[in-house]
């Protein structure tokens, strides 16, 4: 027999009243069900000596005892994060917004979509030079050439800004396209000599791909390694790939000078909830995650 002390301030040399006795073979279970708790008194014959011991001090407890369930590390869901059940992503708003300003465009002018479009930029290069209107460079990130140069765009902001609104969250992407973006119109109007303004949302889109550059020579040390796998074999190669090739193409002046303030603002800004989280012992994972 096995006596049990459940309420561990009673203890021993109590009266036979407060002592519950089961059988050696029952234990098992009582073990199993968590009525046996570390701290409850038992006299289990030699298991215990002959004595009465807490559940924790003896070895047949901790052979019964169920192992503590693992604890799964927290999942960032990259389809929760850029098309979440509710409301609108960052990069959701931002390709509806660019997708809206060239559809309203396209309506205006129709077949002289491509002459409207140049005879306003230069128009809106007088006014900058001029009268320092720099107002108007902010709706040239959200205008683009022709319907090829919109597609090309959206796809790269998909993958752009998902990945940044993934690590830094919603609000500092929105800040990145519009500060990176302003930096490449800033450096294209500066770097050349005449008319139009630049277009598009390439600048903004290559400063978005310099934030995960910046993110990933600044945090690369905290990865874990199934991590730093995939930025070796993933991330990294991906960055070689698309932005080299592409980023001395069209208007490389906005290219280059939205890149470089990405690759300043990755370095130095702070990771969102879920960036922090994904470093802490995360994964990010293409399913709908907590």
């Amino acid at each position: 027999m096995i006596g049990l002390v459940l309420n561990p301030e009673e203890g021993p040399g109590r009266p036979v009243a407060s002592v519950l006795w089961i059988e050696d073979h029952e234990l098992e279970a009582w073990v199993k069900s968590g009525r046996v708790t570390p701290d409850t008194w038992v006299w289990a014959g030699p298991w215990s000596g002959g004595r009465w011991k807490r559940a924790d001090d003896l070895e047949v407890y901790h052979l019964f005892r169920p192992e503590p369930a693992e604890v799964r590390p927290p999942e960032i869901s990259l389809r929760d994060t850029v098309f979440p059940a509710r409301g609108l992503s960052a990069t959701e708003a931002l390709m509806l917004l660019n997708i809206a300003v060239s559809a309203i465009l396209l309506a205006v002018w129709r077949e002289a979509y491509e002459t409207e479009l140049w005879q306003t930029m230069a128009w809106w290069w007088t006014r900058v030079t001029t009268d320092h209107e720099w107002w108007r460079w902010l709706p040239t990130l959200v205008m683009h050439a022709d319907a090829g140069h919109l597609l090309s765009n959206l796809g790269a902001l998909l993958v752009t800004a998902g990945g940044v609104e993934a690590f830094f969250g919603r609000l500092k992407t929105w800040f990145f396209y519009v500060a990176t973006g302003l930096a490449g119109a800033a450096a294209s109007f500066f770097a050349r000599v005449e008319a139009p303004l630049s277009v598009g949302a390439s600048g903004a889109i290559f400063g978005l791909a310099g934030v995960l550059t910046g993110f990933l020579f600044r945090h690369a040390g905290r990865f874990s390694e199934r991590q730093r796998w995939k930025a070796r074999r993933v991330y990294a190669p991906l960055i070689l790939v698309l932005v080299p090739p592409s980023l001395f193409h069209a208007d490389w002046r906005a290219h280059l000078g939205g890149y470089v303030l990405g690759v300043i603002l990755g370095l130095l800004m702070p990771l969102g909830a879920a960036g922090s989280r994904l470093l802490a012992g995360g994964k990010i994972s293409s399913e709908p995650g907590s």
